[in-house]
């Protein structure tokens, strides 16, 4: 079976208007996903220095 081009053209038009359609009325949902990259990289960090903490913590009580 051969494909003249259209079903991939109507695909990818769809794509475009979807695209196009977010774009435009979403900007709420990018300052939610924005404030939640936010929380996130705050969470990381603040992990991150509790690790760092409990491996001193662990490093010191080796020794002891």
């Amino acid at each position: 079976m051969q494909s003249d081009g259209s079903e991939s053209e109507t695909h990818i038009t769809h794509q475009r208007v979807q695209s196009q359609s977010l774009s435009s009325s979403d900007t709420r949902g990018k300052h939610r996903i924005h404030a939640e990259l936010k929380r996130l990289e705050q969470e990381t960090r603040k992990s991150w220095k509790n690790l760092k903490g409990w491996i001193k913590h662990q490093h010191h009580a080796k020794n002891c």
